[in-house]
C-alpha cells in the first residue's frame, strides 16, 4: 500500500474492512455503486472506474490502470476458497475490483469451461513444495488464464 500511495498520493486509499463483497450472483445496492476507482501509471489525475480501465485498456497516456486500493481478504475467506471451484473463487476475487459486473459468476463459468480440468491446478512435486499449473487452457499457455475471461468482461463493462 507504501507504494501505491506513493505513486498516487492522496487518491490511494486502503480498503482494509476485514470482509469481500458478495459473490456477483446478485450484488446488494451497497456494492453496485461503490465503484473502485482505478488511476493510470503515468497521470495519477486519470481516473476511471474498473468498467472504464477493462475497455480503455491503456489510458490515453500510454499508462496501465492500477486500482486505488487493495481488498483485504481475512483468513477465513482465504480458507473458504480451498476446495472451492476455481471459476466461483475468480468471481469472488475479481468481484472485489469490478463490484460493477453483476454477471462475473456466469463470465467466469463461461470462462473456464473451455479449460481441460481444473483451470489452475496446484501440484504437488515435492514434499514442502507445490506448483500452481497454467497450461490447462485452449491455447495450452498461461495467457488463458486471463484471456478467456476478458471477452466477458468486455461486454460487462459497456
Amino acid at each position: 500500500m507504501e507504494q501505491v500511495r506513493q505513486l498516487f498520493g492522496s487518491h490511494a486509499r486502503d480498503c482494509r474492512v476485514g470482509q469481500s463483497p458478495p459473490r456477483n450472483d446478485s450484488v446488494p445496492e451497497l456494492y453496485k455503486d461503490s465503484s473502485m476507482k482505478f488511476y493510470s501509471t503515468r497521470n495519477k489525475n486519470n481516473v476511471a472506474s474498473g468498467a472504464q480501465a477493462v475497455c480503455r485498456g491503456i489510458s490515453e497516456e500510454g499508462g496501465l490502470y492500477v486500482p486505488s486500493e487493495f481488498p483485504v481478504v481475512s483468513k477465513e475467506k482465504t480458507e473458504s476458497f480451498c476446495g472451492a471451484a476455481y471459476e466461483d473463487t475468480a468471481a469472488e476475487i475479481v468481484g472485489m475490483f469490478l463490484p460493477e459486473i453483476t454477471e462475473l459468476a456466469e463470465y467466469t463459468r463461461a470462462a473456464y469451461s473451455r479449460f481441460c480440468g481444473d483451470p489452475a491446478p496446484v501440484v504437488q512435486i515435492a514434499e514442502n513444495t507445490f506448483i500452481t499449473e497454467l497450461w490447462h487452457g485452449p491455447t495450452h499457455a498461461f495467457k488463458d488464464i486471463a484471456l478467456t475471461l476478458l471477452p466477458h468482461l468486455l461486454s460487462g463493462s459497456k
